[in-house]
């Protein structure tokens, strides 16, 4: 994705998450959001102003936001993958340094 495509979406789920602070506001109790993503990527000074309005919205409405990563569990074998494109040996799991049999 071009950096400023990620920017542009980042800025768009924190402005996501200032709206429903907003919106949250109106209750006088502690307030509590889940949010669950597969990330955020900030890219430097592009996205502070809309991460910095989204975090003063949920002090200001006593919003507390706890983050799930929904792209779960990842094994050594899958971010190995992942970033070097080599997967691990067929039948074996990574564990510790070296592979053992699964």
């Amino acid at each position: 994705m071009r950096p400023s495509t990620t920017s542009f979406n980042t800025d768009r789920k924190l402005q996501a998450l200032q709206s429903l602070c907003q919106v949250l506001a109106k209750f006088n109790q502690k307030k509590s959001i889940i949010y669950f993503s597969s990330g955020m990527t900030q890219t430097g000074l592009e996205n502070q102003s809309a991460l910095r309005a989204a975090v003063n919205t949920a002090i200001k409405a006593n919003v507390a936001i706890y983050t799930m990563d929904s792209r779960g569990l990842e094994s050594r074998a899958t971010r190995r993958f992942r970033h070097h494109g080599k997967p691990a040996r067929h039948g074996h799991v990574q564990r510790g340094r070296g592979t053992e049999p699964a």
